[in-house]
């Protein structure tokens, strides 16, 4: 337990501060000695020597405290250290080992008492303290965080009409440039970034508490890890925004972001809540006797909503796997539609099923595992939808260098044979300059 590690003692750079103080107030002494020289009294030059010696045994009991706080921090790192590899161990000892009965009559009666434990006014009390020590001890911190986050709230519309301009800018081949899809990236960046921000650095600062309780211990851990689901979350909404990355730069198909923005929003209304919730009951200390109840129904029902969600996105006549069949049917997604497809919505079914058999330290452990394996896959999807925009973005410039040296060649061919036809003779398309060439839309 980490608990007895968070002492009330001041920080190394706390007191090497106030040392740094006392070195300056020891090297005014001479000033200060010359200015009571000439008119004080012995009473005065006394003071004025005790001042001195006291300043110099202060000077010398923050060199030993500074050594002294230097060599607790080594030693409480190294302690840290050793008890997240024991802890990591006996986790994993513990994946596959039944934790609590099968749901039950009991767990439904536990929740009241479970909830009661987890929210009642005292830590409703010690959260606000959190909230306040962590501006009064990170103050520059807290100040920067709240800055960025207003700045970026603030600069929304802006951001957001930033990014619709670059997909403009790319319609035509003369003003497309692979920066425009860089600064889409981070406009997208820029948009999801704010909330998880504040949620992430709120749960670190408070986990930084001494003496913090354990559900509010694990309720910091939960905001942390909440901040990138957020953050994951935001970015994959902020892609599939009318006018964004996907649809403007990797020209995927605005009905089906559409689809898949609507399913996000869902599952975050009611997977978000449920996993702050279990999360107070699981990562440490004596909350996690109440995790079989209240914990596991918070737990199940958010993975039986994700199962819901997945449903709705892939499933009906206008679902992402009909709209496949019918327009790419001979692509290897949709060939392999059947193995991938009932595999996406058995995971948190099987998640549901094993919380409700009492395995829950496995079903938390998977899901956690199941939301980083989706974040790769939507990872990988934007890292080729990035290639894909570069390597089609060069081939509309080969395309419309090609097709201005075919024209600058039939034009050298009719000056040759004085014989100037026109593009209703030729059946070519040549009645523009070269400089308005470069304006044509190649995607009209």
């Amino acid at each position: 337990n980490t608990e007895v590690l968070n002492l009330s003692l001041p920080t190394l750079a706390e007191t090497r501060m106030k040392a740094h103080r006392v070195e300056q107030q020891l090297r005014g002494q001479e000033g200060l000695q010359q200015q009571f020289a000439e008119h004080s009294t012995g009473a005065v030059a006394q003071l004025v020597t005790l001042r001195r010696e006291v300043l110099e045994r202060l000077r010398t009991q923050y060199g030993n405290l500074n050594l002294a706080l230097a060599r607790l921090e080594n030693a409480r790192s190294t302690f840290l250290t050793q008890a997240r590899e024991i802890h990591g161990s006996i986790r994993e000892e513990l994946v596959w080992l039944r934790s609590s009965p099968p749901v039950g009559l009991e767990t439904l009666t536990n929740i009241p008492g479970s909830l009661g434990w987890l929210f009642p006014k005292a830590h409703w009390q010690e959260f606000a303290q959190a909230l306040w020590w962590t501006v009064a001890r990170m103050p520059v911190r807290s100040t920067g965080v709240l800055l960025v986050v207003g700045l970026l709230l603030l600069m929304r519309r802006r951001i957001a009409a930033a990014l619709k301009r670059t997909g403009i800018e790319i319609r035509r081949t003369s003003t497309d440039r692979y920066a425009h899809t860089v600064e889409a990236l981070v406009c997208t960046l820029l948009l999801a970034v704010p909330v998880p921000l504040l949620i992430g650095f709120g749960g670190w600062a408070m986990g930084q508490k001494p003496e913090l309780s354990g559900a509010l211990q694990n309720i910091a851990r939960g905001l942390q890890v909440l901040a990138w689901i957020m953050l994951g979350t935001g970015l994959m909404k902020g892609i599939c925004r009318p006018g964004g990355l996907g649809t403007a730069h990797f020209r995927w198909k605005q009905e089906h972001l559409a689809r898949l923005r609507r399913a996000i929003r869902r599952f975050t209304v009611v997977y978000m809540p449920a996993f702050l919730l279990t999360s107070g009951y699981y990562f440490q200390g004596e909350a996690t006797q109440f995790l079989d109840s209240a914990g596991r129904v918070s737990f199940m029902l958010a993975h039986a909503w994700t199962a819901l969600v997945v449903w709705q996105l892939f499933c009906g006549a206008d679902g992402v796997l009909a709209t496949l069949v019918r327009e790419s049917p001979n692509r290897l997604v949709t060939r392999w539609r059947h193995f991938w497809f009932p595999l996406l919505l058995a995971i948190p079914l099987l998640l549901v099923f094993l919380a409700a058999l009492g395995y829950m330290f496995t079903a938390i452990e998977l899901s956690l595992g199941f939301l980083v394996t989706l974040a790769l896959i939507a990872g990988g999807c934007v890292s080729y939808g990035l290639a894909l925009r570069w390597f089609t973005m060069k081939k509309r410039k080969l395309a419309l260098a090609e097709a201005l040296e075919r024209r600058r060649a039939r034009q050298e061919a009719a000056a040759s044979e004085e014989e100037p036809r026109t593009a209703e003779a030729t059946g070519d398309v040549v009645s523009v300059d070269p400089d308005e060439e470069e304006e044509l839309d190649l995607d009209s």
